[in-house]
Parts: C-alpha cells; sequence; structure tokens
C-alpha cells in the first residue's frame, strides 16, 4: 500500500511513517499493536481504496524500508504529520483546493486546504514524484517535535 500511495521507497517511508502517525493521533478504537495499525490502515478511510487493490512488486528492499519505520521506529517524518494529498503540481490540483502563502510551497509556510476541508501546513514532498505532506496543528509540531530520520539512515 505504501508504495502504491507514493511510488518509491523514500516515498514509500513516508508514507509508512504517516500510517504510524495517524495511528498514534487517532487510531485507538482499531485496536493496539501491529494488528491495530493494519486494522486502522484498513477500515479507517482515511487511506485511498485503490492503493489496496493495485499490484506492484514488493521487494525485499521494500520491505526493508517498511519494516525499519514500521517495526524499528525509523520514521522519515516528525510524529505531528498527519496530512498529505494527491497534487500533481504544486497550487490548486489534484485534492487541493487552495493555498494560502509560497507557491511552490515553502515548509512552515504554504498552507493547503483539501477537497475535504482540511487545512494544514507543508511540510515537505518525500520526493520530487511524491505528495505533499503537512501538519494540521502547531501545538502538536511544538510537544512532539521535529525529530525524525533521514531516508539515507534506514
Amino acid at each position: 500500500m505504501a508504495i502504491n500511495e507514493q511510488g518509491s521507497l523514500e516515498g514509500a517511508a513516508a508514507e509508512a511513517s504517516l500510517m504510524a502517525n495517524l495511528f498514534e493521533l487517532q487510531g485507538g478504537s482499531f485496536g493496539e499493536g501491529a494488528q491495530g495499525l493494519v486494522n486502522y490502515v484498513q477500515q479507517s478511510g482515511w487511506f485511498a481504496p485503490a492503493s489496496f487493490t493495485r499490484a506492484n512488486e514488493v521487494s525485499d528492499e521494500l520491505k526493508r524500508v517498511v519494516r525499519a519505520v514500521l517495526v524499528e521506529g525509523k520514521r522519515t517524518l516528525p510524529g505531528y504529520i498527519n496530512e498529505h494529498d494527491y497534487n500533481p503540481t504544486p497550487g490548486v490540483s489534484g485534492d487541493i483546493t487552495s493555498v494560502e502563502g509560497p507557491v511552490p510551497y515553502v515548509a512552515f509556510e504554504s498552507v493547503l486546504q483539501n477537497r475535504w476541508d482540511s487545512l494544514y501546513t507543508f511540510y515537505s514532498y518525500p520526493t520530487s514524484g511524491s505528495d505533499p505532506f503537512g501538519y494540521t496543528s502547531e501545538d502538536a509540531r511544538t510537544r512532539i517535535g521535529d525529530d525524525c530520520y533521514n531516508f539515507e539512515d534506514l
């Protein structure tokens, strides 16, 4: 699912990091541990259903990367990152309906709104082909902090 959402190993690491973040932030009703995370990803409705059904090769390297993130806790996004959207061109496109601030997006400055009315601050594109990732709460950013791993350190 992570590779289907983002299309690259680095993107898959970011997607797996987002899954873990969202599960910790709002997935308590789906159970605990690994099974709770699986339940959340499959049943919460947050992730695109097509990402579960598209065939994509699951390489040993992909398994290693996702294991590093989900089992070893080496997230490539800080724990407060809780949004991403399909957005093929920075600005109003794909799932993004409006942008306040700089385009192309600038981390911690550009504010995006998606078609589900979520308003969030841009954090990064893990790769040039990835979705924009961001966060909805400055309080969470302050509380959780910016610590995360670089993809190269997985």
